[in-house]
């Protein structure tokens, strides 16, 4: 057995220079990744002879060894960090569960530019709008600036080659400039007003359409005066419905953050420009014992450090732990003043309230789902007559189309849900098309044989969709690997296919499910067979997409060889004929709208 680790020896030769340090235990695992404007005084903070935090407590009786990086300054430590959190996520770090970064909104930077929805790396010259909570909130802003301002949203390669205006024209939602219906002069102008709204400048973009809906009324032009009333119309209408009216067009972040019923979250409400962009939940993994304050501290240093842009100002609805340092770290992310505020007034205090209200609501909610799903488990213990209440069920199912194309399906629940980051696909090979039997039987195999080797966790419940057949191809599996202790089930669909009346199998014998003494366990068993069949159709679907793509076209009723031509010269290929929308099908010489609904639904069927 290993030493204890002399922590208070170890510090002594530690610098006092900023950086990093990584905690790991006897089998050299990492335990913990920090960060520290200076490293001996943050490390001996955790060797002194009163600890008052749990968790500082019970990661420091595993400490084995410790390693240290000296980075240049504080700033540079959060980045690296952040970037060794992502990768070997400690088990004592918050760990975010969405670290992908956040979409804007684009105004390209060309004669008449297009406005877009973008994520990623921002190379392409232009302004960008955001970020935004979610896709979701990029697309609906897309489709309001789209009936406000008739400024294009086509991608240049239909905008380079259009012949005549799109039925977005015809709709009065764009301008027709690919066919030079309106001026350079015009475009700009309604280029400008799309920028000064997401910019928030919004009294000033309705004085100024104002004055010009007058100069057209002037002018005699009282069909463009017209136009211009609508828009302005419709722009009030809209600023209306904002929840959010801010003194100035300020980038704000108002997070709610609690805990409760054992559950962490966070509530950020994103404000960008003086506009409300939209509002998002995180329920980050904590490590029990830890206080709120380190949490807090914690998650928005994790927060930022990532793909989160930093706004000027951030509203919190907890005290934070070190809040200067915090403020002063953001502000050198960034490069400019960062204010941080928990106790603020007059309408910023009513959006604290807000968040704090919407992530206690929140965590309210999945508190239930988790009593629900544990529930299900603890009837389903009952109605199977078992000793313990199963931790893990797996769910398998098969689908094909005449044969082709097999796919099977695995899906895996715990007492929490569907525990989707396991699920699994099989394309299934040198099986007869059609044998479910041998299909399942291949599939569960390459499942469990891995399993085995890996010596990974087994389920407790293996449920196949079917009968006595598919129970029998678990119990040959299970036979010869050698896998013992697992309750073994299908469930085969009732007279008629009607849910409710379906039948379970164990053992070869066929048992009824008792609906009225444990309805929540056959709910549970109808759910998880339910996404096995929908998951094992979205696979096959996706395989028989593209296997046939390039034969889809010939399969189209009323597609003959100078359609698939002309659409093939249009687009370039297949895969953007596949992308495109019904109205840019219907572009295409030859191509009205109800081919281009056939085309549509033939690549999305």
């Amino acid at each position: 057995m290993s030493e204890p680790f002399d922590g208070k020896s170890y510090v002594k030769n530690v610098p006092t220079s900023p950086g990093i340090y990584q905690m790991f235990d006897a089998k050299d695992v990492l335990l913990y990744v920090g960060k520290a404007r200076d490293l001996k005084k943050r490390l001996s903070s955790y060797f002194r002879e009163q600890v008052d935090r749990e968790k500082t407590r019970r990661l420091v009786e595993q400490i084995q060894h410790i390693e240290i990086t000296v980075t240049q300054s504080e700033t540079e430590a959060l980045l690296l960090e952040n970037a060794l959190i992502k990768q070997h996520r400690p088990r004592y770090n918050i760990l975010l569960r969405d670290d992908k970064s956040y979409p804007y909104i684009f105004v390209s930077q060309e004669a008449y530019p297009r406005i877009a929805y973008h994520r990623g790396e921002q190379k392409e010259k232009g302004r960008y709008f955001g970020p935004y909570p979610s896709g979701g909130d990029v697309r609906r802003s897309l489709r309001l600036i789209q009936k406000l301002f008739p400024v294009r949203q086509c991608e240049n390669a239909f905008f380079q080659h259009r012949s005549r205006p799109c039925l977005q024209y015809q709709i009065k939602r764009c301008t027709a400039p690919c066919v030079d219906l309106i001026s350079h002069q015009e475009y700009a102008k309604d280029v400008a007003d799309v920028m000064d709204f997401l910019d928030g400048k919004n009294d000033q973009l309705i004085n100024s359409m104002a004055a010009r809906m007058d100069a057209e009324a002037q002018a005699l032009n009282f069909e463009g005066a017209a136009r211009i009333r609508d828009q302005i119309s419709a722009l009030r209408t809209v600023l209306e419905k904002q929840a959010v009216h801010t003194v100035s067009a300020q980038d704000i972040d108002v997070m709610g953050m609690t805990c409760l019923h054992g559950i962490w979250g966070v509530n950020v409400i994103f404000i960008r420009k003086g506009q409300l962009l939209g509002v998002k939940n995180y329920f980050p993994r904590v490590p029990k014992e830890t206080s709120q304050q380190e949490f807090c501290s914690e998650f928005i240093s994790r927060f930022y450090a990532g793909q989160h842009q930093v706004p000027n100002e951030l509203i919190l609805s907890a005290d934070v732990a070190g809040l200067d340092e915090l403020a002063h770290l953001l502000s050198e992310l960034v490069g400019r003043r960062v204010a941080i505020q928990v106790a603020p007034r007059k309408e910023r205090a009513v959006w604290q309230k807000m968040a704090l209200n919407n992530i206690e609501l929140a965590i309210e909610q999945r508190a239930v789902a988790k009593q629900s799903g544990e529930l299900r488990f603890y009837q389903l213990q009952q109605m199977l007559e078992i000793k313990d209440i199963p931790q893990r069920i797996e769910c398998f199912d098969i689908s094909h189309h005449q044969g082709a194309n097999t796919i099977a399906s695995c899906v895996v629940f715990n007492r929490h849900g569907p525990d989707k980051k396991n699920y699994r696909r099989f394309t299934i090979r040198e099986v007869t098309g059609g044998d479910d039997y041998a299909a399942m039987k291949q599939a569960m195999g390459r499942r469990y044989k891995r399993l085995k080797d890996e010596d990974k966790s087994l389920p407790d419940i293996i449920l196949a969709d079917g009968g006595k057949g598919q129970l029998a191809q678990l119990h040959a599996i299970c036979d010869e690997l050698e896998l013992k202790d697992i309750i073994l089930l299908s469930i085969a669909k009732g007279p008629q296919r009607k849910s409710g009346l379906e039948t379970i199998w164990r053992y070869g014998e066929a048992i009824p499910l008792n609906t009225d003494s444990y309805p929540e366990a056959f709910h549970l068993l109808q759910h998880v067979r339910d996404e096995a069949h929908r998951f094992a159709i979205t696979g096959h679907r996706k395989q028989k997409t593209k296997a046939g793509t390039q034969s889809v076209l010939e399969t189209i009723e009323g597609i003959g060889p100078a359609k698939r031509k002309a659409l093939l010269n249009h687009f370039g290929g297949m895969q953007k004929i596949k992308n495109a929308s019904i109205d840019e099908l219907c572009l295409v010489q030859g191509i009205n709208a109800s081919l281009a609904q056939k085309i549509f639904e033939a690549f999305h069927r």
